[in-house]
């Protein structure tokens, strides 16, 4: 990588964006950058793969089951359950939030190992029951919305996409 463009944000940029979700902005994370996020802003959520061994856990890019919660913005004409594409080891666990900061878990994984895989392959199916895949929590005047997952990813738009846009949508109308 050419050096102008290595290093991620920096001090500066991390400190610009802290600025910038305290005076009201949102922050939208996608996949392994909700671990970033999680660090930064010192959030009640941690990936509880982290520590997994590469033989415990697998998902080399499969669509998995998660239940959505149906009242929160982000899942507006979105069904109950969706197939999402996972593809790295990331599922959040959270803990109890202060009581200034609201955390909402916007999509969960099954309670039952036999219900996480809906096409694909996967090892370690049951380390993922019960987890978030998605979290919206409130900092400041804004949020953060972490996807532990690939809503963007090009071979399933159709399945998740409008979670990102719901979410961009939900930002643009909470400044006004």
């Amino acid at each position: 990588m050419p050096a102008p463009y290595a290093g991620g944000i920096g001090p500066q940029g991390e400190a610009a964006l802290r600025e910038f979700v305290q005076a009201g902005g949102t922050l939208i994370t996608l996949g392994r950058a909700s671990e970033w996020a999680m660090e930064s802003f010192h959030l009640p959520v941690s990936n509880a793969l982290a520590r997994v061994k590469p033989g415990e856990f697998s998902c080399p890019g499969s669509l998995l089951r998660a239940h959505l919660d149906l009242a929160a913005p982000v899942n507006f004409g979105m069904s109950e359950d969706a197939a999402i594409f996972v593809d790295e080891p990331l599922a959040f666990a959270t803990r109890p939030a202060p009581p200034e900061q609201k955390l909402t878990v916007l999509a969960a994984y099954p309670s039952r190992a036999d219900n996480v895989l809906l096409s694909g392959w996967m090892r370690g199916a049951d380390l993922l029951t019960r987890r978030a895949a998605a979290v919206s929590l409130s900092q400041g005047a804004g949020r953060i919305i972490l996807f532990g997952f690939r809503v963007q990813n090009r071979a399933q738009t159709e399945g998740t996409f409008k979670m990102l846009f719901n979410a961009i949508l939900a930002a643009g109308a909470a400044k006004k």
